[in-house]
């Protein structure tokens, strides 16, 4: 039996293993947006579900996904409000992209996780969400602003 020189490697191995499977999915060789759009989209979703849901969903996680999923988190103050201009803020905020890209970047990051997490994980976790909001996580282009009305041209982009 061979003894492996540093006992992290596994956890950093599976880590590296999920990010690439993103960075794929995402046709992109930027692993640090790979890696903010990962991270945005485990924030995001997790602060939108109950405890034991976002519980149930860590424990699937490589370690180092799971430090940065609960990263942050404070247990009390979930599940916030499902809107869908909140999510798409909030995920534009942590991903550093427009909010246009918003509704794409979380679709890619959601196919790619479904090939990681175990089969119906996700559509269990999105149960919880409004329709309009599992529209934006599997990748479907916004229709409206929480509103109701059309959203103006480049209404989402902190380019402006």
């Amino acid at each position: 039996m061979t003894q492996q020189r540093d006992p992290f490697a596994p956890t950093v191995a599976k880590a590296q293993h999920w990010l690439d499977v993103v960075t794929d999915t995402l046709g992109t060789e930027d692993r640090f947006f790979a890696y903010r759009a990962l991270r945005a989209w485990c924030h995001t979703v997790r602060d939108r579900i109950p405890v034991p849901v976002a519980a149930h969903l860590g424990a699937q996680m490589p370690e180092l996904i799971r430090g940065m999923f609960y990263d942050g988190w404070v247990p009390s103050h979930v599940p916030v409000r499902h809107g869908t201009e909140a999510f798409v803020s909030q995920f534009a905020r942590e991903a550093g992209i427009p909010r246009a890209d918003v509704p794409t970047t979380a679709g890619l990051v959601t196919d790619a996780l479904d090939q990681l997490f175990s089969p119906g994980q996700l559509e269990r976790v999105f149960a919880v969400f409004p329709e309009s909001l599992v529209h934006v996580v599997w990748g479907q282009p916004l229709a409206d602003n929480s509103l109701g009305g059309p959203i103006p041209s480049g209404a989402w982009t902190f380019s402006e």
